[in-house]
């Protein structure tokens, strides 16, 4: 697992601006977003262990292939799967479900504030680990949904 000690790390790996705003927005101290572009992290080749969550993007063309490929990785971190359209006719559920068999944990659609990305990462990191760590993080943010 990445580094969970008192701060949430989640890479986007995505060329969405307006995802990378949203993080960028979120502005909590327990969570630190970082962004990357998917052919960074595919030419990487490494198992991003330094990281809890990665987030990939997979309406874009190579987006499902990278999913598959990060989560073949040894020592990776779960992999939440963002669509916000699906190519060629498809539905965007069945983009997301398409992500969720190559082995994504998780699969949510577009657009996503950071606040509902920052909750759904640490649900997966509280339904994998079993620890209440993030509590305290999850409902000061719970608390910006309420707003």
């Amino acid at each position: 697992m990445g580094k969970l000690l008192g701060q949430l790390t989640i890479l986007i790996v995505d060329d969405d601006d307006l995802l990378k705003s949203e993080a960028d927005a979120l502005g909590h101290p327990a969570i630190a977003f970082s962004a990357l572009s998917p052919k960074q992290v595919s030419a990487s080749k490494g198992s991003l262990s330094d990281r809890d969550i990665v987030v990939v993007g997979v309406d874009t063309p190579g987006g499902l292939d990278l999913v598959a490929d990060l989560c073949s990785r040894p020592g990776m971190p779960p992999v939440i799967a963002l669509a916000g359209r699906a190519p060629h006719g498809k539905s965007l559920e069945h983009t997301l479900l398409l992500a969720e068999l190559r082995g994504a944990a998780l699969s949510l659609p577009k657009p996503i504030d950071g606040v509902e990305l920052a909750l759904a990462a640490i649900e997966l990191i509280r339904a994998r680990s079993g620890s209440g760590a993030m509590a305290h993080v999850a409902k000061d943010l719970e608390r910006r949904l309420d707003w």
